[in-house]
């Protein structure tokens, strides 16, 4: 088994370094026997990077134009094995590598997985279920589910609703957070909404409104309080969309 060097130590080191973390994050350790070099993440054990090293050898049949059969030679090379934990789609993966001067970028990409599961994990999440339940309510207590449509003046009443609530979002821009692609993708879902209001019985238009909606909001929205004042303004479309 190979022993690196001090100075591909020091490039291990610098990749970690150039990851979203800091060297500082992890621990280095080099077993006995095994492993060539574990590395863990000190904040979550679970996430290890450790590299294996297996020789390999195998007959490889040469062709000699002086002879009338091939001739079998041993060939051997290293196989490196890298176990991770997590990996780009499972919690546990394994991937390989031709030589060890791989390693560094595969280290970087490593830490790029940690940093999207540590995310994942930790990222706030919105209240759907509570504010799925406080809409889905709302609809029920002012929406009849006859199967009856929106009439011109009603579904006029809903652009209004959706135009004051997108000038609110536009408003608010900077205190949400949002980027100018997010802008556009909400004003397309509004200008959806509003082009089927014709379409669908209004009550299945107000679910499948609500429900993609508070999706969508709630991907784009971090703060709490802006999460309130939306829900705000979504119970006040639902009542302002039945003409109440």
């Amino acid at each position: 088994m190979a022993m690196f060097k001090l100075s591909f130590i020091e490039e291990i080191l610098d990749s970690l370094s150039a990851s979203c973390f800091s060297e500082q994050d992890f621990d280095l350790v080099f077993p006995n026997a095994g492993s060539v070099v574990e590395i863990i993440f000190k904040h979550d054990e679970s996430y290890s990077f450790i590299v294996y090293e297996s020789e390999i050898s195998e007959m490889v049949k040469v062709s000699n134009s002086g002879e009338l059969s091939p001739l079998s030679i041993a060939k051997s090379g290293v196989f490196i094995e890298i176990s991770v934990k997590p990996g780009h789609h499972k919690h546990s993966e394994v991937w390989s590598a031709t030589g060890f001067t791989e390693l560094p970028d595969l280290i970087i990409d490593w830490c790029h997985c940690i940093k999207e599961e540590l995310e994942s994990k930790f990222r706030e999440k919105c209240d759907l279920d509570i504010v799925r339940k406080n809409i889905d309510d709302n609809i029920h207590f002012f929406i009849k589910d006859d199967g009856s449509r929106f009439d011109i003046e009603e579904v006029n009443s809903i652009k209004k609703s959706f135009d004051r609530l997108y000038a609110y979002i536009e408003d608010n821009r900077i205190k949400f957070n949002f980027s100018i692609n997010e802008l556009k993708v909400i004003k397309e879902q509004f200008d959806y909404f509003i082009a089927n209001a014709s379409f669908y019985p209004r009550n299945l238009w107000f679910k499948l409104m609500s429900n993609k909606i508070i999706d969508l909001l709630c991907d784009v929205i971090k703060s709490k309080q802006g999460k309130e004042l939306i829900f705000i303004e979504l119970k006040q479309l639902v009542e302002r969309g039945n003409g109440k």
